[in-house]
C-alpha cells in the first residue's frame, strides 16, 4: 500500500489492474503503449477502444469528434494524446484526467447523503473518498484510497525528481503503459461507483 507522497510502483499499478480486470488488461496496456511509441497511433487507439468497449458504460470507445459531457468529459483528455505521436509525454495528464472522472462521479454520490454533501463540489478525490468510505464496499473504498494517495496525489503535486529515481531518472514520472493501466483501473472503479449513484449515463452527462 502506498502512503501519501510516495508514488505507487509500476509493479503495484499492474497488480491492481490484474486484480480488477485480469492479465488481458495488463497485456493490453503494455501493447497500446508499445504501438504508440512505434508511431502506430491509430492502431494503438483502436486496440484500446476495442478492449474498453467490452467493459460497458462510457469510456474512450464512446468518443468521436464530439467531446463527451458531464463526468465523461475527462475521457476526452485521456484519448486526445493517443491520437498522435508523443503520447508518452502526456502520461501524467492522462492519469490526472482518469482520476478527475472518479472525483466527479464521487461528487454525485456524496451529494445524495445530506450529512456528507457539505462543500462536496470543492473537495478533492482524497477527501471525497474519506467522506464516502463508510458508505462503500470495503474493497472499493480501499482501491479508491490507494489510487488517490499512491497515484493521483503524486501526479498532481510531485514534479521534482527525488531519491527513489536517482539510480535511473526517467523522462517523466509515469510511463505510458502505467497511464493506460490507471485509466483502465479508473474505468472499472467508476462503473462500480456509477451503479451506486443510481443514475444513468445520460443523467451523469447532463448534471
Amino acid at each position: 500500500m502506498s502512503v501519501r507522497g510516495w508514488r505507487a510502483s509500476r509493479e503495484e499499478i499492474f497488480a491492481h489492474l490484474d486484480t480488477l480486470l485480469g492479465q488481458n488488461a495488463c497485456q493490453l496496456a503494455i501493447q497500446v503503449a508499445e504501438l504508440s511509441r512505434k508511431g502506430k497511433a491509430s492502431t494503438a487507439l483502436k486496440a484500446l477502444k476495442e478492449f474498453d468497449a467490452t467493459l460497458g458504460g462510457i469510456g474512450v470507445h464512446s468518443i468521436t469528434d464530439k467531446r463527451p459531457l458531464g463526468v465523461y468529459r475527462a475521457w476526452f483528455y485521456v484519448e486526445l494524446p493517443l491520437r498522435k505521436r508523443g503520447a508518452e509525454d502526456h502520461s501524467r495528464s492522462m492519469i490526472q484526467s482518469s482520476c478527475v472522472y472518479l472525483e466527479e462521479v464521487l461528487k454525485h454520490l456524496v451529494r445524495q447523503w445530506p450529512w456528507e454533501k457539505i462543500k462536496a463540489d470543492r473537495l478533492p478525490l482524497g477527501a471525497l473518498v474519506n467522506r464516502a468510505a463508510k458508505h462503500l464496499p470495503a474493497d472499493l473504498a480501499t482501491e479508491l484510497a490507494w489510487l488517490s494517495s499512491g497515484i493521483y496525489n503524486f501526479a498532481k503535486h510531485h514534479y521534482n525528481l527525488n531519491d527513489e529515481f536517482d539510480a535511473q531518472p526517467p523522462n517523466h514520472y509515469f510511463q505510458l503503459d502505467e497511464a493506460i493501466a490507471v485509466y483502465l483501473i479508473a474505468r472499472k472503479l467508476g462503473l462500480y461507483l456509477e451503479q451506486l449513484t443510481g443514475k444513468s449515463p445520460e443523467q451523469l452527462m447532463q448534471e
